[in-house]
């Protein structure tokens, strides 16, 4: 699964030196990898999730590597990995959950391609691993529970449900377990 190759070219690709919410931007990227790969999410996933932010996002604007070298990133982790990377760094992070009603009814479902300006159609496994990514990407980089706003623990607490059924039962269970040790620091 992840090899020593992969954590070179992190390193060479300068993600030690990048600062990120919690520590760096390797640590982070290892960590989704490790949540990923502990809720039992086969190899092209995992290794998505190691290298999912390299090419920047909607929120993380630092680039590590530019677009111009996708091929390179698709010899090392695969072609289904490296999409997974390219549609999660390219995309409004808020489409993904715009889907909800798409995925219960199997109606079309879209992204929002924030780099083009331009929706774009993605089949239900795409969605469902890209959703378990963000899911990974947002519990590494969550404070810890007692540190919690109220106004993201609604938004959670609103999610987990909907997650249910989609994403792993495993990264399910995560999110409801870092919701409700959220729930119990704010009420003490």
């Amino acid at each position: 699964m992840i090899q020593q190759k992969h954590i070179d070219l992190l390193i060479e690709l300068g993600t030690e030196d990048v600062q990120h919410e919690k520590g760096s931007f390797f640590d982070h990227l290892k960590g989704v990898a490790k949540l990923l790969q502990d809720w039992g999410n086969g190899e092209a996933v995992c290794l998505a999730g190691l290298f999912h932010s390299i090419y920047g996002t909607q929120n993380f604007r630092q680039q590590t590597i530019s677009y111009e070298r996708r091929e390179k990133i698709a010899a090392m982790i695969s072609d289904e990995g490296e999409n997974l990377v390219y549609l999660f760094c390219i995309c409004d992070r808020r489409t993904f959950f715009a889907n909800f009603a798409a995925l219960a009814t199997h109606g079309p479902l879209v992204i929002f391609d924030e780099e083009n300006q331009k929706n774009l159609s993605v089949d239900r496994p795409t969605l469902v691993k890209l959703m378990e990514l963000e899911m990974a990407n947002l519990l590494d980089q969550a404070p810890v529970p007692s540190q919690l706003n109220e106004t993201t623990l609604a938004i959670m607490k609103g999610i987990a449900p909907c997650l249910k059924g989609v994403i792993s039962d495993n990264a399910a269970a995560a999110i409801a377990d870092y919701v409700a040790l959220a729930q119990s620091a704010v009420a003490q």
